[in-house]
């Protein structure tokens, strides 16, 4: 993104009363996340929410405890979980990766068994591979890319097509900057670019689907866009300019926030129907998203929402479209949530903070369990269908980082232990 993009954006942050840090911080920190561990996950979401420059303004109170269909109250707010021997076993079954250097997971086969990830395996590789989850061996090479891209973010389409973005390191590694949003299919073996005719702008946000579509944000020069593509047809548009964040699908409709401050008080959420699209035919919010305002941290999976509020200190959750997403953890005074959306999927909530610790939590019982602990100093998690990779480093600066695939269903299974609290 170009210098004068950041620095319009940070001028309109500076300009209202958030609690956004002075650009020179931001920039230092994302300078030192990418010494302590280019090329991995936490580094690349770190490079490209610096780039995003997300602005997010205060959302509304937490909604009143919802009853389920039998009458039984629901869990209201997270809770430290009992100890599991399922999950600690799964944690314990990591992703061999001995001699790889710099992985990064993209994304994860329907079944579990295959990993996309950006590697070095050699000196004769680094980019874009498929390997086994059992035995860490690379099944396929997709793409070769120079070393200075040293992160890559995306996702896999429902038919098996994996789509990504990759960031890229310059001026020594002090900024980084993104390319347009690739595609891989399985059936060709070809990349392919995703990208508006005419235009060579670089991906902000991951890619969400629906059906055969893919939608994200991208800029294109000084502008930033929400960019819908068929993946059958390789057809990219775009479908809003302007003062736009990342796009997120929620049921049949697909949702951006729009508005940035000082304009950011009148801000708000639009929602089109996803089956017309690239045509806007709009549609309400849904209730599980009307109380969030101009959230921007927000997601959204198998009718599931949540989002994290404006102040980075509140999490929000809904089981159902039409259920008010409500208030369900409040982290303590002095820690915030990392600055991207919630990890959600199929009996699976997590979340990171900006101290670098991972959770996940059972949507069932908002059972949560601490992936990071005093041998860890560093975790991400990441959501990929019905399993989550988790990453966790005891020394991120020597890229030492362990990848572990835990399945929602047990994750889904976690009950709180007695007295159990996270949070305030």
């Amino acid at each position: 993104m170009p210098d004068d993009v950041l620095e319009r954006l940070f001028g309109e942050l500076a300009g209202t009363d958030l609690p956004v840090p002075a650009p020179a911080a931001v920039v230092a920190r994302g300078r030192q996340r990418r010494r302590r561990a280019r090329g991995q996950f936490v580094a690349s979401t770190a490079a490209v929410v610096a780039l995003l420059g997300i602005a997010v303004s205060e959302l509304a109170a937490s909604h009143p405890l919802a009853q389920s269909p039998a009458g039984r109250s629901r869990p209201s707010t997270v809770c430290a979980a009992a100890p599991d021997p399922a999950l600690t076993s799964e944690l314990q079954r990591t992703l061999p990766t001995t001699g790889q250097a710099g992985i990064t997971p993209i994304a994860l086969s329907a079944d579990g068994s295959t990993a996309y990830v950006l590697t070095t395996p050699d000196r004769n590789f680094h980019g874009i591979a498929a390997e086994s989850v059992a035995t860490g061996a690379i099944i396929r090479m997709i793409e070769v890319l120079p070393a200075s891209d040293d992160g890559a973010i995306g996702g896999l389409a429902p038919d098996g097509d994996l789509i990504w973005f990759n960031v890229h390191s310059t001026y020594g590694g002090e900024n980084s900057d993104t390319t347009a949003m690739q595609l891989w299919s399985p059936r060709t073996r070809t990349v392919t670019t995703l990208e508006p005719a005419g235009q060579h702008g670089g991906a902000l946000s991951a890619p969400v689907f629906f059906g055969g579509l893919a939608a994200w944000e991208q800029a294109d020069g000084s502008t930033r866009e929400i960019v819908v593509a068929n993946l059958r047809t390789g057809v990219a548009n775009v479908i809003a300019r302007g003062p736009v964040l990342a796009p997120v699908f929620v049921g049949d409709a697909l949702l951006w926030p729009v508005g940035l401050p000082p304009a950011g008080r009148d801000s708000h959420l639009v929602a089109v129907r996803a089956d017309r699209l690239p045509a806007l035919v709009p549609v309400a919010v849904p209730p599980a998203l009307r109380a969030a305002g101009h959230a921007s941290l927000i997601a959204s999976a198998d009718g599931q929402t949540a989002y994290i509020s404006a102040d980075l200190t509140g999490l929000f959750y809904s089981r159902a479209l039409a259920e008010p997403a409500r208030l369900v953890l409040r982290l303590p005074q002095g820690d915030t949530f990392g600055a991207g959306p919630p990890t959600l999927g199929p009996g699976y909530l997590g979340w990171m903070t900006a101290g670098a610790a991972s959770y996940v939590a059972s949507t069932s019982s908002l059972a949560a369990a601490t992936l990071t602990d005093g041998r860890t100093t560093s975790g991400a998690v990441l959501a990929a269908g019905s399993f989550v990779v988790a990453t966790s480093s005891p020394d991120p600066k020597q890229g030492s980082w362990r990848l572990s695939v835990l399945s929602g269903a047990t994750i889904e299974r976690m009950t709180c232990a007695p007295g159990g609290r996270i949070g305030r």
